[in-house]
């Protein structure tokens, strides 16, 4: 809580107010949504309030939530769930105001692959395909102000993983061995071709840099921050293992990438999470795992805070209702933590006490 007092404050018209003026407001509760791990919240869409340190289960128990993604504002939650198997999952959009769903997507003709809001929360889009026609993947985007979702023609009939540029206008999408720039809109210019890059990680919010990968003929994976103004590039990091995911901090030269460590003996990776700092060509170690351990994070919108999931696989025959992770591995245990990223020095993972299997702010 938040108090201001003014002892001379004026009107408008410049009278001195008779008494001090006095104004007290609050920063909203910091919230994140995860999906629930045990019991009655298994598979459900959860929010979390760390405020209060209390728990909301906000999707019908029939459903079993398999990705979700909040929109910018925070205002709506775009989620894929299924009563039975992945294979027919639907897509939702719910409003976290009145907490009540609404279909968009069913699976009766078309199965959904994948999902991505805007960053300005203008678009849609879902990745499709017709099972009676399994090598040609559809892209189905739907605008705020539109009731339906239109097909949409990209000129390819393979659609791989892709990021919405920050300004709607195009697509960085995996094609083939390089990345491909697909254009949304007719302003938006000809489709690019990004030979030396295989995987795109994350673009900037206000899209001067992306994080894409490069990888070698000696299986050496190099993730680089790419100038989209004719800047410098730089290399920030050289793996044998995978790079899974990353989100650039939104004010600061640096990118926060969960990667592994292969096992040379076993050939297992296990995740770590890194700060890596492209101006200053700095590597910063804030989380390890040990194999068989997932992780997923999210930063902050304001870049203060990291939020993260540690992830243990089920072993033997997994619960029907156990949640999955971003592999398609089924969960069944999932400790929830956050990092500082304000204090001096190396910030410290700190547990939050909840359990879930991913995790997601509400701006």
């Amino acid at each position: 809580m938040y108090r201001v007092e003014l002892s001379k404050a004026q009107d408008p018209q410049g009278h001195f107010l008779p008494e001090p003026f006095i104004g007290e407001f609050r920063t909203p509760d910091r919230q994140l949504l995860t999906v629930g791990v045990e019991g009655e919240e298994a598979s459900r869409l959860i929010l979390l309030n760390l405020e209060t340190f209390t728990s909301t289960i906000l999707t019908d128990p029939r459903l079993k939530v398999t990705h979700f993604q909040p929109s910018p504002t925070g205002e709506k939650i775009y989620f894929f769930a299924t009563e039975d198997t992945v294979q027919n999952q639907d897509l939702y959009e719910l409003s976290l105001e009145s907490q009540t769903s609404k279909l968009l997507l069913d699976h009766s003709r078309y199965q959904n692959l994948q999902m991505k809001v805007s960053p300005t929360q203008d678009l849609v889009l879902v990745e499709r395909i017709d099972p009676g026609n399994p090598f040609q993947t559809q892209l189905w985007v739907k605008a705020a102000d539109a009731d339906e979702f239109q097909s949409i023609d990209l000129g390819t009939d393979v659609i791989g993983d892709f990021l919405i540029t920050p300004d709607n206008s195009s697509l960085l999408m995996a094609q083939g061995q390089g990345l491909a720039i697909l254009p949304l809109a007719q302003e938006a210019g000809e489709k690019e071709f990004l030979a030396q890059y295989g995987q795109a990680i994350a673009l900037r919010s206000d899209g001067t840099y992306a994080a894409l990968v490069k990888f070698g003929t000696d299986y050496i994976r190099q993730l680089w921050i790419v100038s989209n103004t004719g800047g410098v590039n730089f290399q920030v990091l050289a793996t044998e293992g995978s790079i899974l995911a990353g989100e650039f901090d939104p004010t600061r030269p640096i990118l926060y990438v969960v990667t592994t460590l292969l096992n040379p003996n076993n050939f297992t990776e296990s995740p770590r999470l890194l700060a890596l700092n492209w101006e200053e060509q700095t590597e910063t170690e804030l989380l390890t795992a040990e194999y068989p351990l997932e992780m997923d994070f999210n930063l902050s919108p304001d870049g203060r805070s990291l939020a993260y999931a540690l992830l243990q696989p089920s072993q033997g025959v997994p619960d029907s209702r156990s949640p999955l992770s971003q592999t398609g591995q089924t969960i069944a245990i999932g400790d929830l933590g956050w990092m500082d990223l304000t204090t001096s020095g190396s910030p410290q993972p700190q547990a939050l006490g909840f359990s879930g299997a991913s995790v997601a702010w509400i701006p």
